[in-house]
């Protein structure tokens, strides 16, 4: 069975909640790895979902750069409420999707 773009994003979660409890520790490369991983794969099986369009975003803004590193705990956690907030809904909207992009810039 396949898994489904919302359900990859959904995975996202637990990292992105680990990596807001330890974000300027050794061990947050190992959940951000986690991340970036998991949303490499749903763009490679999802490349037009909307839910990948979203994820995509914030693979840029983490992976440019490493950024991932410059991030503080509270913006991890609001990334991991905003995508709560969108996996909780069977589909989403173009509106909806440019909203959590703009969100997470």
């Amino acid at each position: 069975m396949e898994i489904s773009a919302v359900e990859i994003t959904k995975s996202l979660l637990s990292d992105l909640k680990q990596l807001s409890t330890c974000t300027g520790e050794p061990v947050a490369a190992v959940f951000a790895d986690s991340i970036l991983r998991k949303m490499r794969s749903l763009h490679d099986m999802y490349m037009d979902d909307p839910y990948t369009e979203i994820v995509m975003a914030l693979h840029d803004a983490l992976a440019y750069q490493n950024n991932w590193i410059a991030y503080v705990s509270e913006q991890y956690q609001d990334v991991y409420n905003l995508f709560l907030s969108l996996v909780e809904r069977e589909k989403i909207t173009n509106v909806e999707v440019e909203n959590a992009i703009l969100t997470l810039e």
